[in-house]
């Protein structure tokens, strides 16, 4: 369990890395506009923009997963079990 836990704080870490690379690059983007004018117009903006909006959603509701996960030892048991279970990785 020890090792399924320092795997966890891996993975914690390295999804908030993935948050954080994912919000510098939507607000970097937005600014590549003409002067002190924002660029969030037209069809490939918006499907940038829904892609970033989406993935740091989804980073932050693994990320938040985990760290509840972390707080207690029962929710780690059970994130373990549903991690491990060999009848959902088969499906």
């Amino acid at each position: 369990m020890d090792n399924f836990k320092t795997a966890l704080k891996n993975r914690l870490k390295l999804l908030i890395i993935g948050i954080l690379v994912a919000s510098v690059a939507f607000c970097c983007s937005g600014l590549s506009g003409k002067g002190d004018e924002l660029v969030f117009s037209g069809y490939l903006s918006g499907f940038q923009v829904g892609v970033a909006v989406i993935t740091i959603s989804v980073l932050g509701v693994v990320a938040y997963k985990c760290a509840l996960a972390l707080r207690s030892e029962e929710k780690l048991r059970k994130y373990y079990v549903t991690e491990t279970d060999e009848r959902e990785l088969f499906i």
